[in-house]
């Protein structure tokens, strides 16, 4: 993620990442209440590795070469994800 976004209260550019990581410190005592810290991390663990779906659709063309197979392996992904 090397989206940066601009802060209106502070008028200052700052990089997504950022953002989102302050967001999920700011939310743990709210997780922690609802039993949430799991989902939370996943966020966390998910943004620190640059994982998001866009390097993932860009990753996948590269490999495949192909809208249409793009669209079915992210419908694979999706339906692994379901849960059950």
């Amino acid at each position: 993620m090397e989206a940066v976004i601009i802060d209106p209260i502070h008028q200052q550019h700052k990089p997504l990442v950022e953002d989102i990581l302050q967001t999920c410190t700011q939310l743990e005592p709210h997780a922690a209440n609802l039993d949430a810290m799991e989902a939370l991390m996943q966020i966390r663990s998910s943004v620190l590795g640059h994982k998001n779906d866009a390097g993932w659709l860009r990753s996948r063309y590269f490999d495949l070469q192909s809208f249409n197979d793009i669209v079915r392996a992210q419908t694979e992904l999706w339906k692994q994800n379901e849960p059950h």
